[in-house]
């Protein structure tokens, strides 16, 4: 359950240097162990310190500048077996202490001290946790209570995994703020805070002003988590040739073995993707690795290949390709040549002529098709989903006023750098033809080979720390602890944004819109895909989106035809068919379970709603990221698979 602490800071706090603490520390964070070596003058070291953070053991309050705080330790489980063993010395607690904004050195002018530090990145502050005053007195709490000789020594630093603050600020007009900061560095104390806010924005202008002002009183609200102690369990994937083997991997790959079987294959990024989806099924991914099946999916291709590949995925010539091509969750029918599949793909693109203009279109017929069934049919013996990226790209070209066209080679260029994990095109004819596949080389005989893979691990840990924190940041000193309503507490997996009192979780697994509400309401009774109805509740969701896309890897709630870098992820809002005029009033906020609102609050990205829906297909709307696009809404048909923000 999150506990809230009020926090103060005064400005006459000030750090000379910046310098390690008295203890050495570090946390392996592929076996989440805390190890601390004490100085010379205590010869005991102790490793494995799993933390109990169900109640902390010592509790102490101390006078912090004109207001008083409590501090909070939390004992080693091993601690109960010392006190039998009557061995003091090795008994341990760990503590946040009391976390407040330091003074820190201007590189600039030795002689001054500043808060904040700007840079073209934005602002940055240190934040100073358990000082040695307050380590002597949880020392002194634990020794009082234990009745033995406690050494400070034996209070350590807890090592935390996630500390970010955000604060709001109102200008002038009323107009409302906000910003955030976060720690990224977790080995070096002070923690470093930093707040990117570029250049220009009104944010920082607003801000800057604010800290100016030495009676300013700023009020930020911080959330701190530490993965806990000792690690429980861990588990690594591993495949063994014979478990490979039974599984059939290299049947699916290569065809039955014997004198007419392949020795080597091609295989693209979509069939390796697929094999990823057979294989979460197979080895119980869920139940052993409770991993989302998008994060798996990315980690065992990457593995899979960088293990078994001769040649690493690149463009190869598709005459090449098609000769080799594995046929594994392809419709590959063995009576055609590599030239007729060939030209089946290019009747999926053509060039349309109005005027003096020429457009790449997509034959809309073969779209529907593939848009709704991949099932290798409509390709003329060779699985359309090959291309689907492709596909799904020229047709958002195709809808762009004709005025607006650009030449055909600059069509060519754009449609060849959304699709750039799959193939490359070029014009023959009136027809837009594959010339070269994204794909990898394998070698039958390096099949024999045992598999690891390092990225799909399971680790768990024991109850981990939270805490909502405030901390105040003033010209004056005679700031007062205040009274704070206690947080909600989210379930487990979600985050809590204190400036709407709401939780947030992103499912990163890619599903439909009707997928992403079931998903949500069986996180937890009440949850549900998320609603944006005020700009308060969109700053929330931008800047909570924002925190969790910088953590994930790269291609994590990416959509294959979209621009790398930009990130996407359902909303709950819905619209059940297309009309002649398009606007935001056919658009109900629909979340599984509740009531159906209006748009009252849009924040659609300039051109949107598209509302391209029918009764038989409606459209969804979705949120979408990238320092560009500042999070706007554009819609979509609901089948498509995408992440989701779930709220509770």
């Amino acid at each position: 359950m999150f506990n809230l602490l009020v926090l103060i800071f005064s400005s006459c706090l000030c750090a000379p240097a910046l310098q390690a603490t008295a203890e050495t520390q570090e946390l392996s964070h592929d076996s989440g162990v805390l190890r601390n070596s004490i100085s010379n003058d205590t010869q005991t070291q102790v490793t494995d310190i799993n933390i109990a953070f169900d109640l902390p053991d010592i509790t102490t309050t101390i006078q912090f500048e004109s207001g008083f705080v409590q501090l909070e330790g939390f004992k080693s489980v091993n601690n109960d077996k010392i006190m039998d063993g009557n061995k003091p010395t090795q008994l341990f607690w760990v503590s946040i202490g009391h976390p407040h904004f330091i003074k820190t050195e201007n590189p600039k002018n030795s002689s001054e001290y500043l808060l904040f530090h700007s840079s073209n990145r934005g602002f940055t502050t240190y934040v100073q946790m358990m000082t040695e005053e307050q380590r002597v007195a949880l020392a002194t709490a634990a020794r009082s209570k234990y009745q033995v000789d406690i050494d400070a020594r034996q209070v350590v630093h807890m090592i935390l995994s996630k500390f970010y603050c955000s604060m709001v600020m109102y200008d002038e007009s009323g107009r409302r703020f906000l910003i955030s900061g976060t720690v990224s560095d977790f080995s070096d104390f002070p923690l470093r805070l930093d707040f990117d806010i570029l250049p220009g924005k009104l944010e920082r202008i607003l801000f800057s002003k604010l800290i100016e002002k030495s009676e300013s009183d700023l009020q930020f609200d911080c959330h701190i988590e530490s993965s806990g102690g000792k690690l429980i369990k861990s588990n690594t994937l591993s495949i063994s040739y014979e478990q490979s083997q039974k599984i059939g991997i290299e049947e699916k790959l290569f065809g039955p073995a014997g004198k007419n079987g392949p020795s080597e294959v091609y295989v693209s990024r979509n069939q390796m993707f697929e094999l990823a989806h057979e294989m979460y099924s197979t080895l119980n991914i869920v139940e052993d690795y409770q991993l989302p099946e998008s994060q798996f999916s990315e980690s065992f291709v990457n593995d899979f290949i960088s293990q078994l590949a001769t040649s690493q995925f690149s463009q190869t010539n598709i005459d090449t390709v098609l000769e080799s091509m594995s046929k594994y969750s392809f419709d590959i029918s063995a009576d055609l040549r590599p030239d007729v599949i060939k030209k089946n793909f290019g009747s999926f693109l053509n060039i349309e002529k109005t005027g003096n203009k020429s457009r790449i279109v997509v034959d809309k017929k073969r779209y529907n098709e593939v848009a709704s069934d991949y099932s290798g049919s409509a390709s003329g013996g060779v699985d359309a989903s090959l291309f689907s990226g492709t596909f799904d790209a020229a047709y958002e070209m195709s809808k762009k006023d004709i005025e607006n066209v650009q030449s055909l080679t600059d069509q060519i260029n754009e449609l060849n750098t959304h699709a750039q994990n799959e193939a490359q095109w070029e014009i023959e004819g009136d027809k837009i033809v594959p010339k070269s596949l994204n794909v990898a080389r394998m070698m039958r005989s390096s099949m024999k080979k045992s598999l690891k893979f390092n990225r799909i691990r399971l680790q768990q840990f024991n109850a981990p720390f939270e805490r909502n924190v405030k901390i105040y940041a003033s010209g004056s000193s005679q700031l007062l602890c205040q009274n704070v309503p206690t947080p909600k507490v989210c379930p487990y997996g979600f985050d809590y944004m204190p400036d709407i009192d709401q939780c947030l979780y992103l499912n990163l697994e890619p599903m439909t819109w009707y997928n992403a509400r079931v998903a949500c309401a069986g996180l937890k009774t009440g949850a549900k895909l998320v609603s944006i109805k005020d700009s308060a509740k969109q700053e929330a969701v931008t800047r909570y989106l924002q925190h969790q896309f910088t953590k994930q890897e790269s291609a994590v709630c990416v959509y294959p035809s979209w621009p790398a870098g930009i990130k996407l992820s359902w909303l709950a809002g819905h619209s059940l068919a297309a009309t002649s005029t398009c606007s935001s009033s056919l658009y109900k906020w629909r979340p599984l379970g509740a009531t159906q609102t209006p748009f009252n609050y849009t924040n659609w990205y300039p051109g949107w709603p598209a509302c391209e829906g029918s009764l038989h297909r409606p459209t969804c709307s979705f949120i979408f990221s990238s320092s560009e696009l500042n999070y706007r809404w554009i819609d979509t048909h609901c089948l498509r698979e995408l992440c989701s923000v779930c709220e509770f």
